[in-house]
């Protein structure tokens, strides 16, 4: 009976471990009033985009590092010919060990590209670092003018407010 009830502890505790966090649990707290640059690090800092993106460097970096070095040897050992009795005057080994030589600049090509390819990839974390700042300015300008826009268009209400009652 104690293991019925273990059991049942044991498969609640699992189901409550793995539930996820109620959405309250999951909201960060943001100032109440944001400026521009304090926008801008925020938006760097937490895109999920902009972070999946830096990691693509890292594996160009390595990718890199692989091209510069040289091609590891291989060693074969093979046995042929056993077919019972002594296993020394009935058996054929043969041991090879061969080494991959890059020729005609194959070795400076392999470099080449891949540092081309970390440029690259670099090149395009860069663009995208760029139009997420350009989407957090445009974002920030037109809430800007949106409360521009809500200022004139109340101080034009408070004058034919004004108006309306001055010919009353």
């Amino acid at each position: 009976m104690k293991r019925i009830y273990l059991s049942g502890a044991v498969v609640f505790l699992l189901i409550w471990c793995s539930a996820p966090l109620p959405v309250g649990a999951q909201l960060q707290e943001f100032p109440r009033m944001l400026s521009l640059p304090d926008a801008l690090q925020i938006a760097g800092q937490r895109n999920p985009g902009l972070q999946t993106e830096t990691t693509a460097p890292q594996i160009a970096r390595g990718d890199a590092t692989t091209a510069a070095l040289l091609p590891n040897p291989s060693l074969e050992i093979r046995s042929e010919g056993f077919h019972g009795g002594s296993f020394r005057d009935r058996q054929e080994l043969s041991v090879e060990v061969s080494q991959e030589i890059p020729t005609a600049g194959k070795r400076a090509r392999q470099i080449a590209v891949a540092g081309a390819n970390l440029r690259a990839t670099q090149a395009d974390v860069d663009n995208t670092a760029r139009l997420l700042r350009f989407a957090v300015k445009q974002a920030y300008y037109q809430i800007v003018l949106a409360k521009a826009d809500l200022a004139v268009a109340q101080d034009l209400l408070a004058d034919f407010d004004r108006t309306i009652r001055s010919k009353e």
